[in-house]
């Protein structure tokens, strides 16, 4: 790659048009379950040992297996620190060459309650990332790959496994996470956080506005056979367009938001 030590995962060229596209496959859910699992043990082992409520969020994707040692390490010694106050932080580590992040919540139980696991509904848990936030995730890691580059960039995603992405998740991933707002007459109106890969600001500009589209891959088992289906959502907001004619025939939702060559099963 021109201007780049990295390699594309794929280079397509037609005619005088190239592009740039990078793939990232999204862990099944099945594997995201056992690990969640694990840290609710580790939360809930704690809890009793520290006479705390713990809640522990992850903030990333969570690599194929935990330090839990190390994570329960690192708990205990920021617990040391305060007692009897609400403790909250952040611990961020590598492991088998994937950073990851956790937010953990310390919460003081009272001293006269005899109820196990439960003060005013609060029990030691682990919050599950949304979809969205998943695929967000997943985008972010390949967004930055080559910095500025002159010609269209495009990121690709598979659901692997069972993972469950519908276009509901595929839109808030990308224009933000949906907000209801419940006014005084009763009225509800939506609106969108500034979340979204393709509106996210930095610095006074769009973060990824260098990404011309992204594109959900998805392999269905019909009876005996399977078909391999894609559809395309282009970046409003991108500085080198990708041309929607490349594609003839796969849905994509163009940058006026609205979806040509059919929609999305």
């Amino acid at each position: 790659m021109l201007g780049s030590p990295n390699k594309p995962d794929s280079q397509v060229t037609r005619g005088t048009n190239t592009i740039l596209i990078e793939a990232k496959a999204i862990l099944n859910e099945q594997s995201i379950t056992q690990e969640t699992a694990r840290l609710r043990q580790v939360a809930d082992n704690l809890s009793g040992k520290l006479s705390r409520y713990i809640i522990i969020e992850p903030l990333s994707g969570l690599p194929p297996s935990l330090p839990v040692r190390r994570i329960k390490a690192q708990i205990e010694q920021h617990a040391k620190t305060e007692e009897g106050v609400i403790l909250e932080f952040v611990l961020s580590d590598v492991h088998q060459g994937k950073q990851y992040s956790l937010k953990v919540v310390l919460l003081p139980k009272s001293p006269d309650t005899t109820e196990r696991g439960g003060v005013g509904g609060m029990n030691s848990s682990v919050h599950t990332l949304t979809i969205s936030k998943r695929i967000r995730d997943a985008l972010e890691e390949k967004a930055d790959k080559y910095g500025s580059i002159d010609m269209p960039f495009v990121i690709a995603i598979y659901g692997a496994g069972q993972f469950p992405i519908h276009t509901k998740h595929e839109f808030d991933a990308l224009f933000g996470d949906r907000v209801c707002n419940v006014h005084s007459s009763g009225q509800v109106t939506e609106r969108r956080k500034p979340n979204g890969f393709f509106n996210a600001m930095r610095e006074g500009k769009r973060h990824h506005e260098h990404v011309s589209a992204v594109l959900f891959y998805r392999f269905k088992w019909l009876q005996d056979t399977h078909v391999q289906v894609a559809h395309i959502y282009h970046n409003p907001f991108a500085l080198r367009p990708l041309n929607s004619g490349l594609f003839p025939g796969v849905p994509q939702m163009v940058p006026v938001l609205k979806w040509i060559n059919g929609e999305p099963e």
